[in-house]
């Protein structure tokens, strides 16, 4: 994190270390903090089982970012290619879904959500509802 204050009449260039950082600028010398901001991180080791109707999605806790993670969202498509839209939001790291068709391949995402709105990156996998038995694809 480079950073650059204005202190007095001359410019100096630095590092940041951590997740604050203070400017200096103005000549009797103003102030200015600002804290960097970071999204909770993609959850980690998205797993599907697929049954007969229905499917069950089951993750790792992300890292966690500036803020805690409030939830998860799940976004579905049924087609690869096609765009996904919001289907659930999962307060814990887990989540089913039921009255789902046989044969279809579906498309999930998962990311988590901080307190503060913020989303991470997205986990994606696909899976498949079969009456005997479940195909799984990870991206």
């Amino acid at each position: 994190n480079d950073v650059i204050a204005y202190a007095g009449s001359s410019w100096s260039q630095g590092t940041a270390t951590s997740s604050s950082v203070t400017v200096f600028t103005g000549g009797p010398m103003c102030l200015l903090t600002s804290t960097v901001y970071s999204p909770p991180s993609a959850p980690e080791f998205l797993t599907a089982t697929g049954y007969p109707d229905f499917i069950d999605l089951y993750w790792e806790e992300p890292a966690v970012g500036s803020n805690p993670i409030s939830g998860y969202e799940i976004w579905r498509a049924t087609c690869a290619g096609c765009a996904f839209s919001l289907d659930a939001v999962s307060e814990w790291p887990g989540w089913g879904e039921a009255g789902l068709e046989a044969g279809v391949l579906y498309h999930y995402q998962v990311r988590a959500v901080d307190t503060a709105g913020g989303a991470g990156s997205f986990f994606a996998i696909s899976i498949g509802v079969s009456p005997s038995l479940s195909m799984i694809q990870r991206r």
